[in-house]
């Protein structure tokens, strides 16, 4: 019964003192929600992006394929030789996971014009698969009547591959996010029996590489040392008044 009266006489202020506790706990429990989230939006972006490198060579190899077999008919149509059959006429088949590959990386792009340039390579893929696989537009009987239509298509695969190119950088951003440990990979070329010797340019280029990491790093370090020296030797205005002060006395 007291504590019932007890409750009952102060329930109020308890109400507020779990309140104020609850409070921060709550907004805690937000803000550690958050941060999780956005790391997995961070991962999920890295993910997508890390096979940037491997599906541009899968784009610049299919837009090759397009054009090799665009030319193969070219050829034959400008050699304009009756006698000779139409060599065959073989497109590659639509690159589908490549194609999903990009969208995944359009919505992870970091900046929007890396998402431009991969919304224009699917977009020009699809149009140029499209032209490609209509079999029937280039049998022996019609093909000589669209050679325009043969040149827009080796340019269009041009300009694929060209963009695929533009990217390459980007690619190599990624890859370069995680610094090499040059140490180790010199132990992992002697475990390849990679070893000088044999492969004594191999060995000569990492420790070129090691070196300008070196450098890098050397000036990072200076860099950020003008930068301490500049900040803690700047004077406060108080004692630049106070110098001016002691000056004109």
């Amino acid at each position: 019964m007291d504590l019932l009266r007890f409750l009952d006489d102060h329930g109020n202020a308890l109400a507020a003192i779990a309140a104020l506790i609850g409070i921060p706990i709550l907004i805690l429990q937000i803000t550690q929600s958050g941060r999780q989230e956005k790391r997995r939006i961070k991962a999920r972006r890295l993910a997508a992006m890390s096979t940037l490198p491997m599906t541009l060579s899968g784009i610049n190899a299919w837009a090759t394929a397009a054009a090799r077999s665009q030319a193969r008919v070219y050829r034959w149509v400008k050699r304009d030789d009756p006698l000779n059959a139409m060599p065959p006429y073989e497109p590659p088949p639509s690159p589908d996971h490549l194609i999903a590959a990009i969208e995944r990386m359009i919505e992870a792009a970091p900046h929007e014009p890396t998402a431009r340039t991969l919304a224009a390579i699917v977009a020009q893929v699809q149009v140029l698969w499209s032209r490609t696989a209509a079999i029937e537009q280039f049998a022996p009987t019609r093909i000589r009547n669209q050679i325009g239509m043969i040149d827009d298509n080796l340019l269009m695969a041009a300009s694929i591959h060209a963009h695929a190119d533009s990217l390459y950088d980007e690619a190599r951003s990624f890859a370069d996010n995680a610094p090499d440990d040059f140490d180790r990979m010199r132990s992992v070329l002697n475990i390849m029996e990679l070893r000088t010797g044999n492969f004594d340019d191999a060995h000569a280029l990492l420790g070129r590489r090691a070196e300008r990491a070196r450098m890098a790093r050397r000036r990072g370090y200076e860099k950020a040392w003008d930068w301490l020296k500049a900040r803690w030797g700047r004077s406060s205005p108080t004692d630049d008044s106070a110098s001016a002060e002691v000056d004109s006395q």
